[in-house]
């Protein structure tokens, strides 16, 4: 710690190097002392002329070491005791790979990339890769050779991120080897998002004239999905929550249009305010009696979708939902326009709630 905030112009206080050099010197003699090395003038060999008994020489030596330990952590701080050393003996070993970093979980790390590049490398030089895989119609080594292309790919973003993050903390001085295992668990779930990700997101068909691929998204292709979903597995993540709870919703059959009114059913009740026809937010917001009713309903004026959890936070379109604990979690409701479920379903039929219902139903139909 000393040599580290000297290294890095950090001041350190005279009295602490002093009380440090003090201390090395009583380790040195009692280590000497405890070999038969130094021997008093009068004294029989091994015999000492102090009058401090050891076990209080040891007590007092461990006391300094505190109080001078505690001092060296709060100059050195954010950097821990635990990184400096492990930095100065890997800087002591005089490995041939120090070149690649003095910590072994970024050299590790940097020798992955390497591969993975090579391997992104190598196997796009190959002709029957194109980086577009179709799942249904490939088959052998060249839907292998299309998988391996993809897993380099989300490798070196996994790769990337890993290192990034692991820098950050080595910069500062606060990496702790304990954590490796989480990096490398990270660095996993990265190619399994990535290749993920490639499968989820369709692009288009491949055109084998120009061999390009056709459709909105023609310009990003499955390599650059898996790269992104290798560089940040979260994303995924919550993508894949986002639609389980979406398909649970449908499964359960609650979702119903946010803005659709129905028709007057009870004409002797047109009378009675109360009784007016709601839309479904608002009488599913009134029955369950939420607060702050009007400000919910301006918010969700015009969402093609919108999420109502536990019946008070409403998310509209595609907006972030904030983490919930699990003793929070009550209830979950996602309300669906008709005209944003004929985009889900282009071919389906989105058939009006029949009385007294207030659910669309949207019949899909075998092609």
């Amino acid at each position: 710690m000393v040599k580290h905030a000297l290294t890095s112009g950090m001041k350190v206080p005279a009295t602490v190097v002093q009380r440090l050099d003090s201390l090395a010197d009583q380790l040195q003699a009692r280590k000497e002392a405890a070999k038969g090395k130094v021997d008093t003038p009068g004294s029989e060999k091994g015999e000492t002329t102090d009058n401090t008994a050891p076990e209080n020489q040891a007590g007092n030596i461990a006391r300094e070491l505190t109080v001078v330990h505690g001092s060296l952590v709060g100059i050195v701080a954010p950097a821990t005791p635990r990184t400096l050393l492990l930095l100065a003996k890997e800087e002591a070993s005089g490995s041939v790979w120090l070149f690649l970093g003095r910590v072994p979980l970024i050299r590790r790390f940097i020798l992955m990339a390497i591969l993975s590049l090579i391997a992104l490398v190598a196997i796009s030089s190959l002709t029957p890769v194109n980086g577009h895989v179709d799942w249904q119609k490939d088959q052998g080594i060249h839907l292998l050779l299309e998988e391996l292309f993809l897993i380099s790919a989300a490798a070196i973003g996994a790769s990337f991120i890993a290192l990034f993050e692991a820098n950050r903390f080595i910069k500062d001085g606060t990496y702790d080897p304990q954590y490796d295992s989480s990096y490398w668990t990270r660095f996993v779930l990265g190619i399994i998002a990535g290749m993920i990700l490639a499968m989820l997101i369709p692009l288009g068909k491949l055109d084998p004239s120009t061999n390009e691929i056709q459709g909105p998204m023609g310009a990003m292709t499955k390599p650059t999905l898996a790269m992104l979903g290798g560089f940040s597995a979260k994303v995924v993540y919550r993508i894949l929550r986002r639609l389980v709870d979406t398909v649970e919703s449908l499964v359960r059959g609650e979702t119903r249009d946010p803005h659709w009114i129905p028709p007057d059913w009870r004409p002797h009740y047109r009378r009675r305010s109360r009784f007016a026809p709601r839309c479904n937010l608002q009488w599913w917001l009134e029955r369950r009696r939420a607060g702050n009713v009007e400000a919910l309903m301006e918010k969700a004026k015009n969402a093609a979708w919108c999420t109502l959890v536990n019946d008070r936070d409403l998310y509209v379109d595609c907006e972030n939902e904030r983490h919930y604990e699990a003793w929070e979690k009550k209830t979950y409701m996602v309300f669906y326009t008709a005209e944003y479920m004929k985009t889900i379903f282009p071919d389906a039929e989105v058939l009006p709630p029949v009385q007294p219902e207030r659910q669309h139903c949207c019949v899909i139909k075998k092609g």
